[in-house]
């Protein structure tokens, strides 16, 4: 099944934990494409790929040759989660975890089911009236 996003901007907060991956015939549940990866950094955006397996984002980068359960093409758009629970952020020191919390007021780390359900309802019948929007999808968390 493969969905077109509406025009907006969808921002949740950072990739930055993430690694960039070239994965081939890799399967993921959800496949959200051609996006623009905002990572918290910094830096400019870039275009990438997210892979998500069991509620969490397993891969970010070159993804075409992947395949998924569910597709989203978010070509041109922005797609920015950030501080989600990954291998990469369960391995941080205890300390370094702790303080990440302290800066979401709902007290955990994002799933990717999390980003997953606000990109499918912008995709859905339900968000086709939603034009040039961000989309905050961060627990709470302030952002500049």
């Amino acid at each position: 099944m493969k969905m077109k996003l509406h025009s907006l901007t969808f921002l949740a907060i950072s990739t930055a934990m993430l690694p960039l991956y070239a994965a081939a015939q890799e399967s993921f549940d959800l496949l959200i494409k051609n996006g623009r990866i905002v990572d918290g950094t910094g830096t400019p955006w870039y275009e990438a790929d997210v892979g998500i397996v069991d509620d969490r984002i397993a891969r970010v980068g070159n993804l075409s040759e992947a395949s998924a359960e569910r597709i989203i093409d978010a070509a041109g758009l922005v797609v920015a989660p950030g501080f989600i629970d990954t291998d990469m952020t369960r391995d941080l020191p205890e300390e370094n975890r702790n303080a990440m919390l302290t800066q979401v007021p709902l007290g955990r780390l994002g799933a990717g089911e999390d980003i997953a359900n606000a990109v499918l309802f912008l995709a859905s019948a339900g968000g086709a009236y939603i034009t040039g929007e961000t989309l905050h999808v961060n627990g709470g968390m302030v952002m500049d």
